[in-house]
């Protein structure tokens, strides 16, 4: 009996791999395709998805969904694949889940932004709204009122409708509130990699720690001697770390990378020896 069956076993292996091997010439291994079981290594389209068992729309037989999760990749079915890296079934649920909540799984099929949401269970886990066509529909009416908001402080609502830049912001209301934070390219040239800083700051003749980096164009010159404009320049003490400056930036050597400043004239050195009482 027992031969028989595994006659019967090798007999079945044999005939699974003749067809799934003409079917998916491809595939690097045929054995477990169509099984009723995802499995990884096969959820590729050289091997159909494992022959579907990935998918609950093409998964046959009594196996499917009872061992392992469906993990559909296969794109005409699921139509954020491959991108979306998250369990297909839970995108357009209407609850809004972290995983999928990004522009690759379509902001899990809309249910993380009230205007987008469709079905029973909307908003029962909250909303969590990242789709930026969703944010400016939602708070348009923060748009164009003279005061910046971080949510709208994007390209797709136009920068706040331009309240984020001094330049263009229009009413009563311009700079009162809040700060400007100017993230358009076209008018911060810094943007958008420049975020320490408020934009605001950078090149106006005052060496602002905050804005003293690449990302922000070594505040706009103003921390090195020899490229600060402007009336200000050394009030608040040259910092230079433009390696770009030769007369000011003196790199060290050894293990550190910290850069090495000028001695400021008025170092506590010198005012100590300045004030010292001739004996």
């Amino acid at each position: 009996m027992y031969s028989t069956l595994v006659k019967t076993t090798f007999a079945t292996l044999l005939f699974t791999t003749s067809v799934y091997g003409t079917q998916y010439p491809n595939c690097p291994n045929s054995v477990n395709l169509g099984d009723g079981k995802c499995h990884s290594s096969l959820n590729i389209a050289e091997c159909g998805y494992d022959d579907g068992d990935c998918c609950t729309a093409t998964c046959t037989g009594p196996n499917c969904g009872v061992f392992w999760q469906y993990d559909c990749k296969n794109p005409s079915i699921n139509q954020y694949a491959p991108e979306c890296e998250t369990n297909f079934l839970v995108i357009g649920d209407s609850y809004c889940h972290a995983s999928s909540n990004n522009g690759e799984c379509g902001y899990d099929g809309g249910d993380c932004c009230e205007s987008t949401c469709t079905g029973k269970h909307c908003g029962s886990w909250g909303y969590h709204c990242k789709d930026p066509v969703a944010i400016c529909e939602e708070d348009k009416n923060l748009i164009g009122d003279g005061k910046c908001h971080t949510s709208t402080n994007i390209a797709q609502c136009n920068y706040d409708g331009g309240d984020c830049c001094k330049e263009t912001c229009d009413g009563p209301n311009c700079g009162k509130f809040w700060e400007y934070d100017c993230k358009n390219p076209k008018i911060n040239i810094y943007a958008p990699e420049c975020t320490e800083a408020n934009f605001e700051v950078i090149g106006n003749g005052l060496c602002d720690a905050c804005a003293n980096s690449a990302e922000c164009g070594y505040d706009g010159g103003d921390c090195c001697e020899s490229t600060c404009i402007g009336e200000d320049c050394g009030q608040w003490g040259w910092h230079c770390k433009d390696p770009t400056d030769k007369e000011s930036y003196k790199p060290t050597s050894g293990p550190t990378n910290s850069p090495t400043y000028p001695e400021s004239p008025d170092s506590p050195e010198e005012s100590q020896d300045s004030n010292e009482v001739p004996k």
